[in-house]
Parts: C-alpha cells; sequence; structure tokens
C-alpha cells in the first residue's frame, strides 16, 4: 500500500488524479493498482540500507568506517549534534537531540527523546551511561547546536523548530541546566 494520502500522492504524480478523483476511490489501493507493470519495472528503484544516527570516522586513505551510535541515538531523528566534553573525564562526548513534531498524519511524530550526552571512551566509541543518567532535558524540534565560550564558561546554544534559543551551561560532570 502506497504510504502517501491522495491529495499529497497526486501532487507527486499528476496523472493519478484522473485515475483517483476522490479519496474513497484511493483507498485500499495497492502500488499495483496504483501502475502498470510496466510502470513498475521502468521505475528508478532506491533503498535505504542503514536508517540508524551513526559516526562516520576517516580512517585516512579513502577509508571510512561507519559506527551505529547506542540506543539513545536511535529513538528519534537526530538534526543536531556537537562534540566536546561534557562529563568532566577530558575525553570527547556527543551531545545528540532531534525530534519532529510537524509530520503528516501518515507518518506521526517523532518526540522520543530530551536529548542526551553518549559518553565518549578516547578511541572512537561512544556509550550510553545509561538510566537516563545523561538526559540533557531539551524538549522540542532542535535543528541546531552550537558550543560557544561565554563569560568563562562553556555554553551550548540550541535552535529549535518554533521557539527561543535555549542556552545550556556546558559544564563538564554536571546535567545540561538551562539558563
Amino acid at each position: 500500500y502506497p504510504v502517501m494520502q491522495r491529495s499529497d500522492l497526486v501532487k507527486q504524480l499528476p496523472l493519478l488524479k484522473k485515475k483517483y478523483l476522490k479519496s474513497e476511490d484511493f483507498a485500499n489501493q495497492t502500488i499495483p493498482d496504483l501502475f502498470t507493470a510496466e510502470q513498475l519495472s521502468a521505475a528508478e528503484k532506491k533503498e535505504a540500507v542503514c536508517l540508524e544516527t551513526s559516526i562516520l570516522w576517516n580512517r585516512g586513505g579513502g577509508n571510512f568506517e561507519l559506527i551505529p551510535l547506542p540506543s539513545p541515538a536511535q529513538q528519534t531523528p537526530v538534526f543536531a549534534a556537537v562534540a566536546g566534553d561534557f562529563t568532566g573525564d577530558g575525553i570527547t562526548d556527543l551531545l545528540l537531540a532531534g525530534n519532529h513534531e510537524y509530520c503528516k498524519p501518515e507518518t506521526g511524530v517523532y518526540l522520543g527523546s530530551y536529548g542526551c550526552v553518549l559518553q565518549g571512551n578516547g578511541k572512537g566509541a561512544f556509550a550510553d551511561p545509561g538510566q537516563g543518567r545523561m538526559s540533557a532535558g531539551i524538549r522540542g524540534s532542535v535543528r541546531n547546536f552550537a558550543l560557544m565560550h561565554q563569560r568563562n564558561r562553556r555554553v551550548v546554544v540550541v535552535a529549535r523548530n518554533n521557539a527561543k534559543l535555549l542556552i545550556l551551561e556546558a559544564t563538564a560532570g554536571k546535567k545540561a541546566s538551562p539558563q
């Protein structure tokens, strides 16, 4: 069955507008109902093989290694990431956030995360400290981070859709707290 609703599909493929004048005509149609076998065999097919939030390490010499991040990074789409020492151990960690609340009805919203800190091990791997101990407490649809220095302290500026900028104290060893 097609994922898109009729109104969205006919915007992309106007030829279907005449075939399915009303939404009830479109209901319960399968992909082979919508397109001929000839159209389907001529269609360009794409396949997504990795949907995990991952890190891509440049190992040099044109070699890259794709490493999926731990479970907290997989709970919702990630749109913002920043690297820094957020745990006070002198090792680079990752702060991630995302969410997506303005979605089509057929896909639903993605609000499963308040952001997370993944603890680095100094060898290129990142782990979940567990038990939500490293939740960043960021609500909403996050789109970008900026790590900045302000009055002798590090802060993370958080840009969210339809919301004021949020400034988090990036003090190592402390849970990020809104300013």
